[in-house]
């Protein structure tokens, strides 16, 4: 095909979906047909062009703009919308012709639809659900599914009624055992394929069972093809009795085909949203970002209010142990088996993801009562009461199951998926193994944990994190020595937030590493900044978690904290409780020995409250110890100085630490800690934690001594 005869737009003209022919201007010969109008009419592009206008149309007089009849080469009609436009190609006037079909509500809603959420860069699975979930809204009676091909196998894309054993029976199934699939009319080779009655035809026999237990008599597929020709997937259509599909059905088969192929086409083509990207890398399942998506759209759905619709959170219990004890191979391939007996226990048209590490969360259209979600809830936790085998163990799990329904518990996504996550909770505090449907009056503790939780990742990002700074001095001249960076977190719902909040939450679920990578680069970068304008630049204290401190790579985050930033090693100092370095002492020595390498200072934080070995005191480098403040509420006067204080000050200098002295707020408590030799002292009494233009507005302009004239 000549990009002169389809009036210089060649590649325009081949690929479009739409039918398309390049018509003499004078004799109305057809000159050029693109593939889209070749399988329109029956018929080759080569036969096409030995055709003229009026053969097509049936008609002397043809339609040029709007609704006509054409014939294909066996005879059969079929209507089209016409639209023309004029071109020129080598001093030639030629006539462009564009068909399309008629466009039902059914296909105009679909067009529109996956045009807006490819254009809202929508992953492809909730693209072809919705068009599988139309299709079967406007045929009650067929029942549609979406399978794309990958590496020569079929991939489960959307079934909304076809029943969990066929769908898993063809997911992953290699094409060349695909029902039908060594048939010239095949739509793995771009064909129509009908299978007029399962029960009789041989190519169904491997699944035969599996269709007529499922009420399915009859199937109908079409191919998904992309432009060029390439096969992408099959969009089938199910039939619950033996019957030819009419014409209305048929064509909606081909524009469900043709709009899940554009769809598929659009995710190959950008290659932005993957598969991997919206599923369970263990699981195989929707993941939580493509369940909270699902959510999203059924509660979007019109109609819905009246069907009502139930979330299941589902804990496995006691599973971490597993993963302890023997291992996480172990643990994946039980978590594998358990979303196997998850998904039978739930309906066809259920959606089951996983949506956290141990957790699964079930979505239930129709589900209106929480009577109604009790029961499905108690249905999928006895699923999993036969022991499973995995790699020669057997092994038992139990599930708390937390249900929420619309609208009693719930209008939003975000809120009902987090109520049906309290209301696990709550099943996993009173025991676990049973099922619990969220009660408003359960622990709003609980429900801020889950907020917490929901919410936390995202805060560095939306500029809700931000570092206060309380001062340290020098306890023999009194001069500012330095500051500890304190991190708090401005929640947009729950306020200022305390690390007491939401620091277990993040070492839990792990988002404390990038939480404290955050804090460490803010600390140094405006520790910088400091000492960029300072004659006597100050050193920064940062705290980091355990969990930070233990995993690999730690060392190179600080050392890529202090070269983005710029700042000197000798100003950080980087702050450890006693239970960061207490379990594996000879990793935790080497570690500390490389921060010292690169420069940098470490500080054992809360001195006393916890191990306080004296021989791992010894073995560890760490240059400061911090004297909890718990000592230092015991003063009360001036000559009152306790003896484990006086110890603990006596024993780190003769192991050549300096102690810092915390909590310090009153001038009795002050002079106690500087007679014992205390080397740097902090408190309320000299000063808050503070935002970073009252600290600098405060301590910055000139040396502060803890004379009057620091009050």
């Amino acid at each position: 095909m000549s990009a002169e005869a389809s009036g210089g737009a060649g590649q325009w003209f081949e690929a479009s979906p739409w039918a398309g022919l390049a018509l003499d201007g004078d004799t109305l010969r057809v000159l050029a047909a693109n593939p889209a109008a070749a399988r329109l009419y029956g018929r080759t592009p080569e036969q096409l062009c030995q055709m003229n206008w009026a053969e097509l149309s049936g008609d002397a007089a043809p339609v040029w703009e709007g609704r006509a009849v054409h014939r294909r080469e066996d005879g059969s009609a079929f209507e089209v919308e016409v639209a023309t436009g004029a071109a020129c190609a080598d001093g030639r006037a030629l006539r462009v012709v564009q068909l399309k079909p008629p466009a039902c509500d059914m296909e105009g809603t679909l067009a529109a639809e996956v045009v807006e959420m490819l254009a809202g860069r929508q992953a492809v699975e909730p693209i072809l659900f919705r068009i599988a979930e139309l299709f079967d809204r406007r045929f009650p009676a067929l029942a549609s599914a979406a399978l794309l091909l990958a590496d020569g196998r079929l991939v489960h894309a959307a079934a909304p009624r076809l029943g969990v054993p066929l769908r898993h029976s063809l997911d992953g199934l290699p094409i060349e055992e695909a029902p039908g699939s060594g048939e010239p009319a095949s739509p793995y080779w771009g064909e129509s394929a009908n299978t007029a009655d399962i029960a009789a035809d041989p190519r169904w026999s491997r699944w035969r069972a599996l269709a007529l237990d499922g009420g399915l008599r009859g199937c109908w597929s079409e191919p998904m093809v992309s432009g060029a020709g390439e096969i992408l997937g099959v969009f089938s259509v199910f039939l619950a009795r033996v019957r030819p599909l009419d014409r209305a059905e048929r064509r909606a088969v081909r524009a469900a085909a043709h709009m899940a192929g554009l769809a598929v086409e659009h995710r190959n083509l950008t290659g932005e949203l993957t598969y991997q990207a919206f599923h369970d890398p263990v699981t195989g399942l929707p993941n939580r970002i493509l369940f909270e998506e699902r959510l999203r759209q059924a509660l979007a759905r019109p109609g819905h209010e009246g069907r009502g619709l139930a979330i299941l959170y589902i804990h496995l219990d006691r599973i971490s142990v597993v993963a302890d004890l023997l291992g996480r191979q172990v643990s994946d391939l039980l978590l594998d088996q358990a979303a196997r007996r998850l998904e039978p226990a739930l309906r066809g048209g259920d959606t089951l993801g996983r949506v956290r590490e141990h957790d699964f969360a079930a979505l239930l259209p129709g589900v209106g009562s929480p009577a109604a979600a009790d029961a499905s809830g108690e249905r999928v936790r006895q699923s999993l009461a036969a022991p499973f085998a995995v790699l020669g163990h057997e092994l038992t799990v139990t599930a708390s199951v937390g249900a929420a329904v619309y609208p009693v518990h719930g209008t939003e996504a975000a809120a009902l998926l987090l109520n049906a996550e309290t209301a696990s909770r709550a099943a996993q505090r009173t025991g676990r193994n049973r099922v619990q449907s969220f009660q408003p009056e359960m622990s709003a503790r609980t429900r801020q944990r889950l907020l917490i939780e929901s919410t936390l990742g995202r805060a560095a990002e939306r500029g809700e994190l931000n570092l206060l700074y309380q001062p340290q001095f020098d306890g023999a001249g009194g001069r500012l020595c330095g500051a500890e960076a304190l991190l708090r977190w401005n929640h947009p719902e729950i306020g200022l937030s305390s690390p007491a909040a939401f620091i277990p939450v993040a070492e839990e679920t792990g988002l404390i590493v990038e939480i404290g990578r955050w804090a460490l680069v803010e600390a140094c970068r405006q520790a910088a900044r400091w000492a960029a304008g300072s004659e006597r630049p100050i050193r920064v204290a940062v705290n980091v978690s355990p969990v930070q401190f233990d995993r690999d790579g730690f060392v190179e985050s600080v050392a890529e904290a202090l070269r983005e930033t710029g700042l000197d090693p000798a100003l950080l100092e980087i702050e450890l409780t006693e239970g960061a370095l207490a379990g594996d002492i000879d990793r935790a020595a080497l570690t500390l020995g490389r921060l010292a390498e690169l420069g940098a200072g470490t500080a054992l934080d809360d001195f006393g409250t916890g191990y306080s070995s004296l021989s791992y005191l010894q073995r560890l480098p760490v240059g400061v110890i911090k004297m909890d403040r718990a000592f230092t509420q015991q003063i009360v006067s001036e000559s009152d100085r306790p003896p484990l204080a006086s110890g603990i000050v006596t024993l780190a200098h003769a192991l050549g630490r300096r102690v810092v002295a915390e909590g310090i707020e009153t001038e009795a408590q002050r002079a106690a800690v500087c007679a014992m030799g205390v080397d740097v002292l902090q408190g309320f009494l000299f000063g808050p934690p503070s935002d970073v233009g009252t600290f600098a507005s405060r301590w910055l302009p000139e040396t502060a001594r803890l004379a009057g004239a620091s009050r």
